[in-house]
């Protein structure tokens, strides 16, 4: 799935999940995109590809940066996942349930409200990731 609504032409171009979503292949946000995990509920986005983002993806409006996430982002691969791109996350909880993992190979920081790690392993995430915000706390759940 290719993203490519830029916020900068019209903040309100952000796109948001209205439902469950699986998407097959990779997700691919491009430069200045919005992708909102979830509308007024919780829904869950579940990527089993590679995901390049040069955009933003976000639990929350583009302009809560104080809100509670709503939906989740989920890798759910068979195979080993990446993530790049110089794209952020922000406010989002991330669920790994992919038993060959997930490597963060992106120069833009993801900051979790949430990090659960069911199954496999993350790696770089030093670099590439982080836990809470300024704004909220977070939290690291280990285990289904």
């Amino acid at each position: 799935m290719e993203l490519r609504n830029d916020t900068t032409i019209n903040p309100s171009r952000y796109c948001r999940i209205a439902a469950d979503l699986t998407i097959n292949d990779s997700l691919i946000l491009a430069a200045n995109s919005y992708l909102r995990t979830a509308s007024a509920l919780g829904f869950n986005l579940n990527v089993n590809g590679a995901v390049l983002n040069n955009g933003r993806i976000s639990g929350v409006l583009p302009q809560s940066a104080t809100a509670i996430a709503s939906g989740a982002f989920n890798f759910t691969g068979t195979l080993s996942q990446t993530v790049t791109g110089t794209g952020n996350a922000t406010v989002l909880v991330t669920r790994v349930a992919n038993s060959s993992g997930v490597t963060f190979n992106n120069t833009g920081t993801w900051a979790h409200e949430r990090f659960t790690l069911e199954q496999g392993n993350v790696t770089n995430a030093i670099n590439s990731i982080a836990i809470g915000g300024f704004n909220y706390r977070g939290t690291i759940v280990t285990g289904k």
